[in-house]
């Protein structure tokens, strides 16, 4: 008895120190749930936008001489931040409102030729590329002219631009193409398309590299359990962006493909043009427009350049310097696309380089 009671007094700091153990751990376990609560309501109420859940538009085919080119009539979604629309390619295969093939009798036709920043596309919800407001322009001055988009996104487009012209646009019988180049071209045979939801930039000129985008997309989606977490957890999201932004190794180049619905293949070959052959293209490419009694102008957002101006005046091509402000109003914070503002001092200044008469357009002064 004695004994008994002797282990049982030996015991209670024991147990005692159990008991407060437990309690500890219990008090933590709900601080850190409840923590997680906060935070989780935390960023879906102030980092909503930032954190949600990106969609790339799959809206690309593959094309033989053109890389890619959207698909007509379908329906395309963004979702980035700071960008947010749904929209649908038009049954010509361009972003914009459908164009009629057949351009009517004494209407003036312009044509507008260049990648991301001016085909509209990254754009936010019902905001207007600058074709928009430069056709609003032209209509409240009663000209009758009509400007049609041909751009697509995309980089390193200028000799694929070329063909889209000599191909596509000339069939329009535009009576000025407004091309968006560089010099000189960068040739990349890259092609697009889509597969389970993701956009695939891959080699034209070699099957593997389609094999390996399709082979990277399977090993990411078979993932199904952190794929369930990231799209219901906006703690994960965060820890996933804490991740691509410290870290550069095979995790995080999955997450990067995982999160942006897109990924390049790693066997892209950068093939540059020399001046000469560059001017080359494009003075055929004015000679088949002026064939068909149409001009190219070609177009730079940037202030004057003395060497593109020299190039291209030699091969009797007059270049138009838009000189749009290279400031942080004029693009959007995340995205770096031209926002509403940048596309409407755009069209303003193009519309300004038009030499009018009665009405009409009857050239661009550079």
């Amino acid at each position: 008895m004695f004994y008994d009671t002797f282990l049982l007094f030996v015991n209670i700091p024991l147990i005692t120190n159990h008991i407060l153990l437990k309690r500890i751990f219990s008090y933590l376990a709900i601080g850190l749930f409840v923590s997680f609560i906060f935070l989780e309501i935390f960023l879906r109420i102030f980092y909503a936008e930032k954190l949600k859940t990106r969609i790339y538009p799959l809206i690309y085919k593959p094309d033989s001489s053109l890389g890619y080119r959207y698909i007509p009539n379908v329906h395309g979604e963004i979702s980035i931040p700071g960008i947010h629309k749904k929209f649908t390619i038009n049954s010509n295969g361009f972003y914009g409102p459908d164009f009629d093939i057949q351009k009517k009798n004494g209407k003036y036709r312009i044509a507008i030729v260049g990648s991301s920043e001016a085909s509209g596309i990254w754009l936010n919800g019902t905001d207007n590329d600058f074709s928009t407001y430069l056709q609003n322009m032209l209509n409240k001055r009663n000209v009758n002219a009509e400007v049609i988009n041909f751009s697509m996104d995309g980089k390193l487009r200028d000799l694929c631009n070329t063909k889209l012209i000599k191909e596509i646009v000339i069939q329009y019988k535009p009576d000025m193409v407004f091309l968006n180049t560089h010099i000189p071209f960068i040739e990349c045979n890259f092609k697009r398309n889509i597969y389970k939801n993701y956009v695939m930039i891959y080699r034209g000129d070699n099957e593997s590299s389609e094999s390996w985008c399709k082979a990277k997309i399977d090993y990411i989606e078979d993932n199904k359990f952190p794929i369930f977490f990231y799209n219901n957890l906006y703690t994960v999201r965060l820890l996933c962006r804490y991740y691509m932004s410290n870290f550069n190794n095979k995790n995080e180049f999955n997450l990067h493909v995982f999160v942006n619905k897109r990924i390049q293949a790693p066997d892209m070959r950068y093939i540059p043009y020399s001046v000469k052959s560059t001017l080359e293209l494009l003075k055929n490419v004015q000679s088949d427009l002026q064939s068909n009694n149409g001009n190219l102008v070609l177009y730079s957002y940037t202030k004057f350049d003395t060497m593109f101006n020299y190039y291209v005046q030699q091969i009797g091509i007059n270049p138009i310097f838009l000189n749009i402000p290279n400031d942080k109003s004029m693009s959007y914070s995340e995205d770096g696309h031209y926002n509403e503002k940048a596309q409407t001092i755009i069209a303003q200044r193009i519309f300004e380089k038009f030499i009018f008469l009665d009405n009409k357009i009857i050239g661009v002064r550079n």
